[in-house]
């Protein structure tokens, strides 16, 4: 059952387990709240009250919003029931963090961050002193509310935490488990940038270029640029009639690497200089095919993993003097029965061979009789 979507998503997936996400920016605008933040706990409470006191977990991926909002979802999360797990998709970051540090435990993939700062007010039109001086005094007591929101779960000191929102700081997952704002490192998350953007499980998070550097620095992350690099490569890979492989992602990926240190021209030669290398590799390999079945099925697996040919002729070379063998032995039985043909030796009967015709034979042993009447009686009388 899905509860009225909002900026989150509540989710009762069986008798047992529920899970509710926050994906994007939290707001407190009239065409989400229904009129004013006042009516903010009744929606959201809704959602909780949907659960039962069943165990659920909370995903987050946001870049933040309301803190006022904020605030409130944090404090219905902990008078909730039932224990709440709270898992980071990606990035908590500014008021996303209050609502993360409510749950019972949290979990926070590799590479997913927080980022933690001091509030900010947006300021529409001109303001003089006196209106500056009042959002001033706003201000220091959020910010004093949002610290004592993290020392209940923080290792570190109140005065350490205001150091850091100072400073606008993006925390990894492992400096968050190391001072206590995380509870676990599971699992892995791939972001990327795209300009100004983070981009993590699809949703994009807006960042200045003081916030880019830090997550460079911090984090691994890939630039949106090669991501496409490689979309190009495997298009023009599968034009010219080869799969690109992780491998050769890979390389690719180290080409766009080196080439940040020259210029666009250097990095479009050398992809379309590995790109003619690829066409070359598979060509090559295409030319060591001769029609066995066990040859194709070798050379159709090192186009797919990158081999080359230097990498599978051994094994090619071995296939064929094996299927040589039989083939040596069919050809010597097939000599053997033309020269069998060849000799007429089918021609010889199984009767003994002499040298006389029947009537020769006849002729001699009418001679030898006569002879021996003639020798008893003296001649024929």
């Amino acid at each position: 059952m899905k509860i009225k979507k909002t900026f989150w998503n509540a989710v009762l997936k069986d008798d047992e387990t529920a899970e509710l996400s926050i994906y994007g920016d939290i707001v407190e605008e009239e065409s989400i709240w229904g009129g004013s933040l006042d009516v903010a706990p009744i929606g959201f409470a809704d959602a909780l009250k949907s659960f039962g006191g069943k165990p659920f977990t909370l995903r987050i991926n946001s870049n933040g919003g309301s803190v006022f909002a904020a605030h409130v979802i944090h404090n219905l999360i902990k008078s909730y029931a039932g224990k709440v797990t709270c898992i980071i998709d990606g990035l908590a970051a500014s008021a996303a963090t209050i609502i993360a540090v409510a749950a019972d435990k949290i979990i926070m993939p590799a590479n997913s961050m927080m980022m933690i700062h001091d509030p900010l007010v947006q300021i529409n039109g001109a303001v003089n002193i006196t209106d500056m001086e009042k959002m001033l005094e706003a201000l220091r007591p959020i910010k004093d509310s949002i610290i004592a929101a993290y020392t209940k779960r923080c290792k570190i000191s109140a005065e350490e935490l205001s150091v850091l929102m100072t400073n606008s700081t993006w925390l990894t997952a492992k400096e968050c488990l190391k001072i206590g704002l995380c509870d676990k490192v599971q699992g892995s998350v791939k972001p990327v940038i795209d300009g100004n953007f983070l981009v993590v499980n699809s949703i994009r998070h807006m960042l200045n270029d003081k916030d880019i550097e830090q997550i460079k620095n911090k984090m691994e992350v890939k630039n949106m640029n090669e991501n496409k690099l490689k979309e190009i490569f495997k298009n023009v890979g599968s034009a010219l009639g080869f799969k690109v492989s992780d491998a050769e992602e890979d390389t690719i990926a180290e080409i766009f690497a080196n080439a940040k240190e020259t210029n666009a021209e250097d990095a479009t030669e050398n992809v379309q200089n590995a790109v003619q290398a690829e066409r070359q590799r598979i060509l090559d390999l295409e030319a060591l095919g001769g029609g066995s079945e066990a040859i194709d099925a070798i050379i159709s697996h090192a186009k797919e993993t990158g081999k080359t040919v230097d990498d599978v002729k051994p094994y090619i070379d071995i296939v064929r003097e094996q299927e040589a063998k039989p083939k040596k032995a069919e050809q010597f039985v097939k000599n053997m029965l033309e020269d069998k043909e060849n000799a007429g030796v089918e021609k010889i009967s199984g009767a003994p061979v002499t040298a006389l015709s029947e009537e020769e034979i006849i002729a001699t042993r009418s001679k030898r009789m006569a002879e021996k009447l003639k020798n008893k009686f003296g001649g024929v009388k």
